[in-house]
């Protein structure tokens, strides 16, 4: 029955992007005044609850299609789609690993990023292991069994930060190489069916299984748009749905979950992002050097 339930659940995302494309024909031929809107994400438990809502409230069809945040971008920048969702931990410093996977793909004055959420990502395990795990070099220390998520996506971005935060090698974490997961509900199945002892995701994914879960980190989901798609009618509608009340209130019974500071709004990349530093403006210097009043004057002359 485990095993019947990990296989259900693996196709989801398949199932979903299935059901979403027939969603999408159904909705042309009935309406046409119906706004689509083609979106890549990183899987995320809010953003089926959102198409619900939009669907039902702004006339927008979301058609989305969930993919690591890696291949999400490298999607929205192949013009696949008008909307990538991401998602970035809240860090104190820029993290070497965002920053080699995210800055290649994300380019300030093209690309510009919407607020959609804040969510916690932590350690899920067995109400077993409840006691023993408070860290993530816990997991190390009583030697459980790790379920890894796929390259690219960002949850693994995640992982090897930790890992990178906490010097640790892939050889010292059991299971780091065995078969990756694509979703945070396959991964706590994984242990919740006793296939792994521990892994990283969302606590509502922690919760729908039963497991205990331990806070790691806040991160910000975003939406990143290229500039020139700002004013379609569809983003135009995704935003302002994103800034009302009703998204804040759904969020708000999702746990782990709360709105993002500036949620519909157009964020300046290199103020949100940790892993972008602030371009510092030097000033231009002046025309004549200090002292050179004369100079000045002549050529002032000369241009009479």
């Amino acid at each position: 029955m485990w095993a019947e339930r990990r296989a259900r659940t693996r196709m989801q995302p398949h199932i979903e992007a299935l059901r979403t494309d027939l969603a999408r024909l159904l909705t042309e031929a009935r309406d046409e005044r119906h706004q689509l809107l083609t979106v890549r994400a990183s899987h995320d438990i809010a953003l089926p609850v959102l198409q619900q809502h939009v669907a039902a409230t702004a006339d927008l069809h979301l058609i989305i299609r969930f993919q690591g945040s890696v291949d999400a971008l490298r999607a929205l920048n192949d013009h696949q789609c008008l909307i990538a969702g991401f998602h970035v931990p809240v860090l104190r410093g820029a993290s070497p690993v965002f920053a080699k996977a995210l800055r290649p793909l994300l380019k300030p004055g093209l690309h510009k990023l919407i607020g959609c959420s804040r969510r916690v990502q932590g350690l899920m395990v067995r109400r077993e292991h409840a006691a023993q795990i408070r860290t993530f070099t816990d997991v190390i220390r009583y030697h459980l069994r790790f379920v890894n998520r796929q390259p690219g996506s960002g949850t693994r971005l995640l992982i090897d930060h930790l890992m990178h935060e906490h010097s640790v090698e892939p050889r010292q974490l059991p299971g780091f190489t065995g078969l990756p997961e694509e979703t945070h509900v396959a991964v706590a199945l994984c242990i919740a069916s006793g296939l792994a002892d521990a892994g990283v995701g969302v606590e509502a994914a922690a919760l729908e299984f039963g497991l205990h879960f331990v806070p790691v980190v806040e991160e910000h989901y975003f939406l990143a748009c290229l500039k020139g798609n700002l004013g379609h009618a569809a983003v135009r509608r995704l935003c302002a749905a994103l800034a009302g009340s009703a998204w804040a209130d759904i969020l708000a019974n999702l746990p782990g979950y709360r709105p993002a500071v500036a949620a519909g709004e157009v964020l300046v990349m290199t103020e949100v992002l940790p892993c972008w530093p602030r371009l510092k403006i030097k000033p231009k210097p002046p025309k004549y050097p200090p002292g050179s009043t004369a100079k000045r004057q002549s050529a002032l002359a000369e241009s009479k």
